[in-house]
């Protein structure tokens, strides 16, 4: 947790619920616009970038999700009666999804109820994305790992891409694994299983995706 800013008792404040506060504050600046919500949403995330991607809800709002980005990844999904289906990956989607996208980088999105969506481009982007590698340099670059003695997780095979990208650039590592990670499961060659980790209170366990080699 040191990462995040610390309260002088020493507790320390997630990201989100900074973000959270600020968009809270910018939305009363925007509450006459057409869509104040994902106005907010988008002015708080260009104004702090970050490797990042937040869904928003508000309670004057109870028909609309907001997303926003900068370099991780919101994949848009749909299935044959229209219900929306947000994720972090594909891999997370269920059988019945028949249409995907992915929402742009460095943009805001709405989403409502009645199955419309609104994206919106942000205007200021102090940091650029940059140009996605190929894919046999990804799979060249995590290949190491998954030969490797110990299955790796997800944040290790988004290391080990990251290099990919040039210095002074946001990179879409997330998107690069999880897209891979995709293919590799559709072929078989690989498998993801869960084992249980300790977890920040003591006694606690968690699970953590481990990605194994299919003849493992």
């Amino acid at each position: 947790m040191g990462k995040y800013p610390q309260l002088k008792n020493g507790q320390s404040v997630h990201f989100s619920d900074t973000f959270c506060q600020a968009i809270a504050a910018a939305y009363a600046e925007y509450s006459s616009q057409p869509h104040p919500l994902l106005t907010a949403a988008s002015q708080i995330y260009q104004s702090y970038p970050n490797e990042i991607v937040g869904l928003c809800l508000h309670a004057a709002h109870p028909d609309e999700i907001v997303a926003v980005r900068h370099n991780q990844p919101c994949e848009i999904g749909r299935n044959k009666d229209d219900d929306i289906y947000l994720a972090t990956t594909t891999i997370a989607f269920p059988s019945n999804v028949c249409w995907q996208t992915r929402m742009p980088a460095q943009a805001g999105a709405l989403f409502h109820r009645d199955g419309s969506i609104v994206i919106e481009p942000f205007r200021n982007m102090p940091i650029p994305i940059g140009p996605f590698p190929s894919p046999s340099a990804i799979e060249a670059a995590i290949q190491p790992l998954l030969q490797g003695a110990q299955p790796p997780t997800l944040s290790a095979l988004c290391d080990a891409v990251k290099p990919l990208w040039p210095e002074g650039t946001l990179n879409e590592k997330a998107i690069a694994i999880y897209e891979t990670l995709a293919s590799m499961i559709a072929e078989e060659r690989i498998e993801l299983k869960d084992i249980r980790v300790p977890g920040v209170e003591e006694g606690t366990t968690v699970p953590q995706t481990r990605i194994h080699v299919a003849s493992d």
